[in-house]
């Protein structure tokens, strides 16, 4: 009897130790996956002007290949905290005519950047690159926004047809694609996009998976910005103080109307 009551609680206390070590595994795995927020995506637009550039909120980290100043926001060259870049250069198509209206410090933006093709990318896999952010402050809200063009006139097919998906890293929720159409001229035009964090440590990684409908798969890139957004009223707060504001006009002018009757 003995024998077995001590072999019971020894049996309970080994359970504890396995239930207890199951347990921090689990915190340690939870803590790791919200180490890199989620980002929601907005859909990719087309470049059409210098009011893509967003101006919300206030400016934390504006990289491009190309040093240039667009929509007021200022562009460097200087540490891109990109991992996994395999070479950076100009001439994709900022100066070709589909981007005859654009602003010449627009198209410099555009005419640069960095991409992997098929070299040894970032988790391994060519053709993929990722931008690690830093500096950032745990709990505040963020836009980032890139810009994808790559619009040569001519040149090889496989600069073309690339989709390049976004996203946060593995487990993630939300991607989404960056489409270069696969065609040359006038009709190649590039895109941006933008999707908001709020950040748990004060780092965010953004993945930039390449995929080509033709030739390599190619991750691309030639601008990104990052903006804290947290002072930022919401759409629905926006439109429930113009609400309030619009009544409060209303009753003042009843008001007035009152006593001048």
């Amino acid at each position: 009897m003995l024998r077995s009551v001590k072999g019971e609680k020894m049996s309970r206390s080994y359970c504890a130790m396995i239930f207890a070590w199951g347990v921090a595994c689990s915190l340690i795995s939870f803590s790791i996956g919200k180490a890199n927020a989620d980002i929601i995506w907005q859909g990719p637009q087309n470049i059409a002007g210098d009011s893509d550039v967003s101006t919300l909120g206030d400016l934390v980290k504006a990289w491009g290949q190309a040093s240039s100043t667009v929509n007021g926001v200022a562009f460097t060259s200087a540490s891109s905290g990109i991992l996994n870049s395999q070479s950076g250069g100009s001439n994709f198509g900022g100066a070709s005519t589909v981007f005859a209206s654009l602003s010449s410090s627009y198209r410099t933006l555009l005419d640069s950047g960095n991409f992997n093709a098929s070299g040894t990318g970032f988790e391994g896999v060519a053709g993929r690159m990722a931008i690690n952010l830093t500096g950032l402050n745990a709990g505040r809200i963020y836009e980032f926004q890139a810009f994808v063009n790559d619009s040569r006139d001519s040149g090889g097919d496989t600069n073309f047809g690339r989709w390049n998906v976004f996203d946060s890293g593995a487990n993630t929720l939300q991607s989404q694609r960056v489409f270069q159409p696969y065609d040359k001229g006038t009709t190649n035009i590039g895109q941006h996009i933008k999707g908001t964090f709020t950040t748990n440590t004060g780092t965010q990684l953004i993945r930039i998976l390449g995929d080509a409908t033709g030739g390599v798969d190619t991750s691309f890139i030639n601008a990104y910005q990052v903006r804290d957004i947290t002072a930022v009223p919401e759409p629905s707060s926006i439109l429930l103080l113009s609400s309030v504001a619009g009544l409060t006009g209303m009753f003042l002018r009843k008001r007035r109307r009152r006593k001048e009757g």
